[in-house]
């Protein structure tokens, strides 16, 4: 996995290893048409890693139909179970998937970093395990956290530096 936040602008279909690829990332974007699934048990396929990753993504209901029928969900259904995070017009996704990514970039990056490692990394452990975690650079001891609040304080865009 990659310690930056990841984004899928979907537009059409994301199925199979396209909706793999999809479920990987952080954030997702979809308009209503959209079609996503897992033709998988229709074909006499694997989907090993949906089979992973959809019920962190989905409630597990949704997850098992998704799996066993192999019917495509629309990316009005996938916005409605919280798999997509965002539902735009047609031809939207891309313009909607770089302005999030703008806001991103905007944020000091040791602190995305040690967001998306904690994250990932204390998926599924008891929440006292997890809160032991101490994943990545501290940004709490970083040059950044005081660039952050010393350009708050001048009403400014901070300048990271990335430690």
């Amino acid at each position: 996995h990659t310690y930056k936040p990841t984004i899928a602008a979907l537009n059409g279909a994301a199925v199979a290893g396209g909706f793999e690829v999809a479920a990987a990332c952080d954030l997702r974007i979809a308009n209503a048409n959209t079609k996503l699934g897992l033709p998988e048990a229709k074909r006499g396929m694997g989907a090993h890693f949906a089979t992973i990753m959809l019920p962190r993504l989905v409630p597990a209901a949704i997850a098992f139909e998704m799996l066993y029928t192999g019917d495509y969900i629309s990316g009005a259904d996938a916005h409605r179970y919280g798999l997509v995070n965002h539902l735009v017009e047609p031809g939207q996704e891309l313009i909607k998937a770089l302005e999030i990514a703008a806001r991103l970039a905007e944020n000091a990056p040791i602190t995305l970093r040690r967001i998306k490692e904690t994250l990932v990394k204390s998926s599924g452990m008891p929440i006292s395990a997890a809160l032991h975690l101490n994943e990545g650079i501290s940004p709490y001891q970083s040059e950044d956290r005081i660039e952050g609040f010393r350009a708050f304080a001048e009403k400014r865009q901070p300048e990271w530096k990335n430690r």
